[in-house]
């Protein structure tokens, strides 16, 4: 209600939810990036899995959420190849957005696909979620693998555990939510915010966001 009056959605007045109680309302479930032995492990289950490997391949470099991973598209935008994310709309109006390609998963997609012809990422399976249904088991062998066996522990290492560690990396390069929003698709980007925002960025924004990108450390050389 107060966002809304904020924003101008509604005319501010008696908040007619003020006194309403949230019954059977579960606490959010915390969670946490995959450590380094957990993304060394999880990569080397996912050899004999060609949709595994590359989920964590993809989401590991970019942090992107899985149904943006599943759905993303290539795209060059001056001499950089980028991932289009989001393109058909997302999560939040920030969502579209690119994404460069860090300098060890290009060779690794190169061998898949040629870049620059490839409309974008194919998988096996139909759809994200049978993806993210496969990620789940396979994670929690991993985390069995690990010393993990607390259930209540293994729900706070998710796909979206990625997205904490891609965010975690950036925060410890020395970058700010600011800087990093137009890689995560935060609200507070202005990538894709309007019709000229589709356009997305000048070639000088996308080379600082690839600079931005290659500093997240290799994850074949854990």
């Amino acid at each position: 209600w107060k966002y809304g009056v904020r924003n101008e959605y509604l005319q501010d007045g008696i908040n007619p939810f003020a006194n309403v109680q949230l019954k059977r309302f579960k606490s959010k479930t915390s969670r946490k990036p995959f450590t380094t032995k957990m993304l060394t492990e999880l990569l080397k289950a996912s050899k004999s899995d060609a949709d595994m490997e590359q989920l964590i391949m993809c989401s590991y470099y970019t942090g992107m959420r899985l149904s943006e991973v599943f759905a993303t598209k290539f795209k060059i935008s001056g001499d950089v190849i980028c991932f289009d994310v989001a393109t058909e709309g997302g999560k939040t109006e920030a969502a579209n957005r690119l994404i460069p390609i860090h300098d060890d998963l290009r060779p690794w997609l190169e061998h898949k696909y040629n870049l620059t012809k490839s409309v974008g990422l194919t998988w096996s399976r139909p759809t994200h979620d049978s993806v993210g249904k496969k990620f789940g088991r396979l994670k929690n062998v991993v985390l069995e693998k690990v010393g993990i066996t607390d259930p209540e522990q293994k729900k706070e290492y998710v796909h979206h555990s990625f997205r904490h560690g891609f965010v975690t990396m950036l925060i410890e390069a020395g970058f700010n939510e600011l800087e990093f929003s137009d890689l995560t698709g935060h609200s507070k980007s202005f990538l894709g915010r309007t019709e000229a925002g589709r356009t997305y960025a000048s070639t000088a924004q996308i080379e600082k966001l690839n600079r931005m990108i290659q500093l997240i450390p290799n994850l074949r050389s854990f």
